[in-house]
């Protein structure tokens, strides 16, 4: 999945936040993104992401971009736990399939190096 695009100005709810602003708002693609936000009007600490198709990003945001620790809900009801770097998974993962399958990854610049079934 690609990131979530950036912010536009449909900002439908502002509440100062310890650290910036909490919004939500809407993309022009349709994608909702609840969260905080730098004071530069940027995705910035803890965040969700839900694209149109239902699936969602929940976890760390740095500069518009995924970027730390984060779980992807996709709507299959299957998920991902991960790091993000600038958007892209990179570093240990586990992806728990929605009929019971467990699998560890190991990931470099969203490109999967290795995949252990673990159940």
């Amino acid at each position: 999945l690609d990131g979530p695009p950036p912010p536009t100005n449909n900002a439908t709810k502002t509440e100062p936040g310890e650290e910036g602003q909490k919004r939500t708002i809407v993309t022009a693609e349709g994608g909702i993104y609840k969260g905080d936000f730098s004071e530069a009007g940027k995705r910035e600490g803890r965040g969700e992401y839900i694209w149109p198709n239902g699936d969602r990003y929940v976890g760390d945001f740095s500069n518009n971009t995924k970027n730390g620790n984060g779980i992807l809900y996709f709507s299959n009801g299957d998920k991902r736990v991960g790091v993000w770097k600038g958007d892209k998974l990179h570093g240990q993962a586990t992806y728990y399939y929605s009929g019971g399958r467990i699998d560890e990854e190991v990931w470099e610049e969203d490109n999967k190096t290795s995949e252990k079934r673990r159940k």
